[in-house]
């Protein structure tokens, strides 16, 4: 190392930072993602339909019903057009009051994990823990649903939180290489006419 690069400052060990800050933030945001997200996108129970099933609900939230037209069920593939026939029937009771709770129609929001497709029908939300039984009938053939607590929130600060990490890791990067270049380039302007 000569004399001049001995006494530029800041020194090259910045630019490693700033590379690694890149890669931290390249790989740590995806990352983010795929661990925050899994769990989410795995919970809830597939059931076959029609049917009248009870589930246990931790609540109170908000849960979302899901048409699975293309999925794996217990040894089966089942696939079906995404459209429920006319005259199916969805209900949703709460066991402990008797009440039909009011169904929100959810139709537009797509799931795709591989070949599996399922297609978001209606929500509900319960006030409180407890036993709610799902009714559907009028099906014409037996089709897959799955139940699942809304996680449109979480998706969505996961998303925020990965895009930051992604965003400061990689600005935050370039933006110190660039500043360690300018910085060590007038340092060098500096001493130069002194050498010797």
């Amino acid at each position: 190392m000569n004399s001049l690069e001995f006494r530029l400052r800041p020194s090259r060990s910045w630019y490693a930072v700033g590379v690694a800050l890149i890669i931290a933030g390249v790989v740590g945001g995806p990352f983010w993602l795929v661990r925050n997200l899994t769990s989410p996108l795995s919970s809830g129970e597939s059931f076959l339909a029609p049917c009248e099933i009870t589930f246990s609900l931790e609540g109170p939230g908000k849960y979302v019903l899901w048409h699975a037209a293309e999925t794996f069920f217990e040894g089966t593939w089942y696939s079906s057009c995404p459209e429920l026939p006319h005259g199916t029937t969805i209900k949703v009771v709460d066991h402990q009051t008797g009440d039909e709770l009011i169904l929100t129609s959810s139709l537009g929001t797509t799931e795709s994990v591989g070949r599996a497709t399922k297609y978001s029908i209606c929500s509900f939300r319960v006030e409180n823990a407890g036993e709610y039984t799902v009714e559907i009938s009028g099906l014409e053939s037996p089709r897959v649903f799955f139940l699942r607590e809304s996680i449109a929130k979480t998706v969505l600060v996961t998303l925020i939180q990965g895009g930051t990490i992604f965003l400061m890791g990689g600005l935050g990067g370039a933006g110190l290489i660039v500043y360690t270049a300018v910085k060590r380039n007038k340092t060098k302007e500096r001493l130069e006419p002194h050498r010797g």
